[in-house]
């Protein structure tokens, strides 16, 4: 058996945005390529009476969102122009080549079928033709830049575009002068659910304006939430159109952090909670490394009028039914993806599990029945040493604390070992395939991973018992994590027990890095070390800072004394451990700056320390960054533990 590696990126593949139709499911395949260090999506569809797997889109390398009309006659996805340009394209079900439909000079940021499924709905940004010279840019918004997207102009338009099949032009809908989202289209053809930020001049205010947009007069009705600092996002209309599920945060409190399900009347406006137990949490929180292009769907209706969510419980993912959330597919996996079929009786599901990347399964939603369509990892688990990692779980302090180990690849008799720390705070480990962590193991270490208070899929209490106690008792339930851990093996050398994390995991590095003298070696990722800093340079610094720190909305810098009570830079003159630092410098959402004064806070105490800058980097480095930096950064941090061994 070969043991997981690095370098395995390149082999692995993963599935998402399945499509039902009567005969057939459509998906997309993620693989990335070495030579180009590109992502790469193909559409495929699989026969559900034959399973034969047929291939559809243009050349296998950038299509994505595959979404079929409503009669089944057309596929409709995004890949790029001969420009480069996102573009929908459309191809017959029965086969053929497929053709560019859209030509919008700008791009098509998303789009949805009609109702009727003879048009396709999209929105396009548009701005006027920019100097090529250097230019100086100028700002005027508080949100400015955005992890992952870059900094924002300000001189944009958005539209909402509508265009026939049988039509050579777009009719233009809606503009706006910030960014909305099309979300959802009823199925008498009559409305649109948008949604854009409720006050995007406002820096405090987190919001979301949803609201109904009648494709008939092209006039907006406003969804009222009661919610004055929700964030909603429209999921799916009931099959008679009057019934609209939502997604979101009510955001009553500062430690009000659940993820639950809303419906919306439309004949008389309500709005009301969809979900008996308010504190089951709706959508996945599950840390991982390896899914990409997913829908982002939590929830829809069938064709029978019955609701069902993806419900985040216990480090695992569920699909659920109705207003009891009742299980349907609740078993030790994340669903990462799902669709119902048109009948109502049938759905296709992604999901993954500690030893499995990605699988598209069809379940039966009556019987609970459910068999994989297709594994396209089949060859490499089979070939493969991974680890099915031991959960466990310990109480602590009031609480109940659920983990998992994973042993050494190879049996041996004398090991080290490393703690995770997922970031957030409010993620979750859980029963998903995790790359990074197979290769950790297969270098002969034993992964400790837990959940610690602050983390996501044990309702609302635990959720936020993070908040004004950041590295308190969630440092000290990890710190308990390696003693259990060392009663489940005990050929753990105590003497080489390491650390490593990124964001708030980053956070839990530095902490340990100035609060004790435990682990031989730490590696922070992404990290926070300065909180003053943080609330003024981070993307969500302004409303994130004050939220965990304070359990407040609003910021207030004048509070230097909490700000820098939970700063680990404020007690590095207790450091001694080696630490490597490891930043992306385009990461806006932990800046590479708080990397930079922990590194250089560090080397003035003579502290053997060493920082790795990663080009072209963001916060999202480790998941979706550029391949060969991915494995870069991998090595970096064993490299490191081997070093100081």
């Amino acid at each position: 058996m070969q043991q997981v590696q690095a370098k395995d990126l390149y082999t692995i593949k993963v599935l998402g945005q399945p499509q039902a139709t009567s005969d057939r499911v459509f998906y997309e395949e993620t693989r990335i390529d070495e030579a180009t260090q590109q992502y790469l999506t193909a559409i495929y569809a699989i026969m559900t009476n034959s399973h034969k797997r047929v291939r559809y889109g243009t050349n296998g390398q950038h299509d994505e969102q595959p979404r079929v009309n409503q009669n089944g006659s057309w596929l409709a996805f995004l890949a790029l122009d001969a420009a480069d340009t996102k573009q929908v394209f459309l191809q017959a079900i029965t086969g053929g080549a497929a053709r560019q439909f859209t030509t919008s000079s700008f791009g098509v940021t998303d789009f949805a079928w009609t109702a009727d499924g003879t048009a396709i709905l999209y929105t396009e940004t548009r701005h006027p033709e920019r100097p090529k010279k250097l230019h100086p840019a100028r700002y005027t918004r508080s949100e400015y830049r955005f992890n992952g997207q870059g900094y924002f102009a300000e001189d944009e338009t958005f539209y909402l575009m509508a265009q026939d099949l049988g039509a050579a032009k777009p009719t233009e809908y809606l503009q706006r002068d910030f960014d909305f989202k099309l979300q959802a289209v009823s199925p008498d053809g009559h409305w649109v659910a948008l949604s854009t930020a409720a006050d995007p001049l406002d820096i405090n205010n987190p919001a979301t304006n949803n609201f109904l947009f009648d494709l008939t007069n092209q006039q907006s009705i406003q969804i009222h939430t009661h919610c004055p600092r929700g964030a909603f996002t429209a999921e799916s209309f009931s099959p008679d159109g009057q019934q609209l599920l939502f997604s979101g945060e009510p955001d009553d409190v500062p430690t009000d952090l659940r993820s639950c399900l809303f419906s919306y009347t439309v004949a008389d406006g309500k709005f009301a909670l969809a979900q008996q137990d308010d504190d089951q949490e709706i959508g996945s929180a599950i840390a991982a490394d390896m899914q990409q292009n997913l829908s982002g769907r939590a929830a829809i209706f069938a064709t029978d009028g019955q609701a069902y969510a993806l419900v985040c419980k216990h480090g695992a993912v569920e699909l659920c039914r109705g207003t009891e959330l009742t299980p349907v597919l609740a078993e030790k996996i994340e669903i990462t993806d799902f669709d119902v079929a048109n009948d109502g009786k049938t759905a296709f599901v992604t999901y993954s599990t500690p030893v499995s990347p990605s699988r598209l399964m069809v379940l039966n939603l009556t019987t609970g029945a459910h068999d994989d369509l297709y594994n396209p990892n089949a060859d490499y688990e089979q070939s493969h040493s991974i680890v099915d990692p031991q959960a466990f779980s310990f109480e602590r302090d009031g609480y109940r604390l659920q983990g998992w180990y994973y042993a050494p690849a190879e049996s041996l008799d004398i090991h080290p070992a490393v703690l995770y720390v997922h970031g957030g705070p409010h993620a979750a480990y859980g029963y998903s395939f995790f790359h990074e962590l197979q290769v950790m193991a297969s270098q002969g270490y034993g992964v400790i991973t837990l959940n610690p208070r602050g983390s996501s899929s044990y309702g609302n209490a635990f959720k936020t018992a993070v908040i004004q106690h950041y590295g308190e008792g969630d440092y000290d339930d990890l710190l308990a994590a390696v003693d259990y851990a060392q009663t489940l093996d005990q050929t753990i050398d105590a003497q080489r027990v390491y650390l490593t994390g990124g964001s708030y995991g980053g956070f839990i590095s530095n902490w340990a890095e100035t609060h004790t003298n435990r682990f031989k070696a730490i590696a922070t990722s992404r990290s926070i070390a300065n909180w003053t800093s943080m609330l003024g340079t981070s993307d969500i610094g302004s409303s994130f800072t004050p939220r965990e720190l304070s359990a407040q909305f609003e910021a207030d810098l004048n509070d230097q004394a909490t700000l820098w009570r939970f700063s680990p830079l404020a007690y590095v003159a207790h450091a001694n451990t080696p630490i490597l630092i490891l930043h992306g410098e385009e990461d806006y959402r932990c800046p590479i700056e708080q990397g930079e004064q922990f590194y250089m806070a560090l080397k003035q105490r003579g502290v053997e320390t060493e920082m790795l800058r990663f080009p072209k980097s963001n916060h999202e480095l480790s998941r979706s960054g550029l391949p060969a930096l991915r494995i870069d950064r991998m090595q970096a941090i064993t490299d490191w533990f081997e070093r100081h061994e």
